[in-house]
C-alpha cells in the first residue's frame, strides 16, 4: 500500500505524516484494518505535499478512456469526509504517435 522506497529519507516520510494529520491517517488505517481485503484497492495514485505550507493533495490519475472504479469513488468520498483534499486528474496524450491502419 505504501511504497516506502519512494521516500528519500525518514524526514521526508515524517513530513508527509505531519501534513496528513491524525484525522486522515487514522481514518485510512481504520478503514484498512476493518476490511483490508475489500479496501486495499482504489486508493489514489499520488500524494503531493508541501512540508513548508503543511498542505497535501491526494490525486487519482485517469487517462483519456479511463473511468473511476466503484472502489476509487468510495475511497475519494471517504477521504473527503476525513477532510482530505482530493482530486481526479484527467490526462491526455500529447504528441503521441498514432497507429495507422494499413
Amino acid at each position: 500500500i505504501v511504497s516506502w522506497d519512494r521516500f528519500a529519507s525518514l524526514q521526508q516520510a515524517q513530513d508527509l505524516v505531519s501534513c496528513l494529520g491524525g484525522r486522515v491517517l487514522s481514518g485510512v488505517c481504520r478503514r484498512l484494518a476493518t476490511d483490508f481485503r475489500h479496501c486495499r484497492g482504489g486508493l489514489p495514485d499520488l500524494v503531493v505535499w508541501s512540508s513548508r505550507n503543511r498542505r497535501f493533495k491526494l490525486v487519482e490519475v485517469k487517462g483519456p478512456s479511463d473511468r473511476l472504479s466503484h472502489k476509487q469513488m468510495t475511497w475519494l468520498h471517504e477521504l473527503q469526509k476525513l477532510g482530505a483534499d482530493v482530486e481526479v486528474c484527467h490526462v491526455a496524450a500529447v504528441g503521441a504517435k498514432s497507429k495507422s491502419v494499413a
